[in-house]
């Protein structure tokens, strides 16, 4: 029989324009993974290291992470792509991750932080046992007060959804709209041959 483990993630960045230019730069930002709900956080028992691969013009360009929480800050002012490894615990491999970092508004709305989030899944399938215990282990306390969502990341977080919403409010009207039609249908069938 096989076991799978299924752990949802969000990584991405997170940017907001400097007050005042620093030389060339023109905003702060992080780039992150963390867990999908601020309360799952048994997602980082799995994690051994977090590597986020930078633009080589950044000093120290591949920034190693070892705990919570997964994230590195920075001043610039260009986009690029970034590559995010994560390596889990009990030498069960990694996984690399692309994310293009935004720093600014594609949709003309003046906001005070950019964020541009991905979600994603984790899929362990057949772990050791030593491994499942890990992911039902507590969190330590002493960085579990600082994995707080941002704002910004919250707002887009919260206009999801409200998509979400919508579109099954929508798909629910239309499921109704079909059985009306088809059992419309089926009326005059049966009035056709009878």
């Amino acid at each position: 029989m096989s076991m799978k483990i299924t752990k949802r993630i969000l990584y991405g960045n997170e940017a907001t324009p400097l007050k005042k230019m620093i030389g060339p730069n023109s905003h702060n930002w992080t780039l992150f993974v963390r867990a999908f709900e601020e309360d799952d956080l048994d997602v980082y028992n799995m994690i051994e290291t977090v590597i986020f691969h930078l633009h080589e013009s950044f000093p120290n360009s591949h920034r190693r992470v070892v705990s919570p929480p997964y994230t590195v800050t920075e001043n610039g002012w260009g986009e690029f792509e970034a590559l995010i490894e994560i390596v889990f615990k009990q030498n069960l491999g990694s996984i690399t991750l692309k994310h293009f970092i935004v720093l600014f508004n594609q949709d003309k709305v003046k906001k005070s932080v950019v964020s541009h989030v991905c979600f994603d899944q984790i899929i362990i399938v057949n772990p050791p046992e030593e491994f499942v215990k890990l992911t039902l282990a507590p969190i330590a306390p002493e960085w579990k007060a600082t994995l707080k969502s941002t704002s910004g990341f919250q707002d887009e977080k919260d206009a999801l959804k409200k998509v979400q919403s919508k579109l099954q409010t929508e798909l629910q009207n239309l499921e109704k709209e079909y059985h009306t039609l088809l059992s419309s249908a089926c009326k005059k069938t049966n009035l056709l041959t009878e």
